[in-house]
């Protein structure tokens, strides 16, 4: 097998256990006429906040790699901070993927402590095969982290500190623990 269709087949493995993990937490949180369930059974942790903050900041890297990308496909003139900014869109690149793997992994590692924290939480959607595919899913994720240069952890610091500061100055004061487990009836 060559090294390329050996990156895909990582690529798949990881992207599947991080999918699986994420239908099952999807399911058990947001369940019909309680969209806020995710919010409430993660209110004032830290870790579900910054998982939503690093992933607002992929979309929004993202997004601007994407317009970037579109932009020279159509010819269309980049605005004038964009021009000879190829630091900017490498920084935007590193930042994606790490981001990207961490919030897998972040998802993955939620299907564990959901299934301690609230074993018998009502779950439409069960990952299957137990805890392998979380396991699999949060080594897959490092490994390929891992394999990224220093500079993407860099990165990934930078944005996860922004993150702590506006957790720990707003946030967490305005946090109220859940008192009771995710379930499919009633609002939370």
């Amino acid at each position: 097998m060559s090294p390329q269709s050996l990156s895909w087949v990582v690529l798949a493995i990881t992207f599947g256990c991080a999918a699986l993990c994420f239908a099952e937490l999807a399911t058990t949180l947001l369940v019909p006429g309680s969209g806020e369930r995710a919010l409430q059974a993660t209110k004032g942790h830290p870790f579900p906040w910054i998982l939503r903050w690093d992933l607002l900041v992929v979309f929004l890297a993202g997004a601007a790699l994407l317009f970037q990308s579109l932009a020279g496909t159509l010819g269309i003139p980049l605005p004038v901070g964009f021009r000879g900014a190829s630091w900017a869109l490498v920084a935007l690149d590193l930042s994606v993927r790490i981001g990207l793997l961490f919030a897998f992994a972040g998802f993955c590692v939620g299907v564990l402590v959901l299934r301690k924290k609230y074993p018998n939480a009502e779950r439409p959607f069960r990952c299957p095969g137990g805890p392998v595919v979380p396991i699999l899913g949060i080594v897959m994720c490092l490994l390929l982290m891992l394999s990224l240069p220093t500079s993407a952890w860099a990165w990934l610091a930078g944005w996860l500190a922004i993150g702590f500061v506006i957790y720990f100055a707003y946030g967490r004061n305005r946090r109220r623990s859940p008192t009771h487990p995710p379930q499919a009836d009633g609002p939370g």
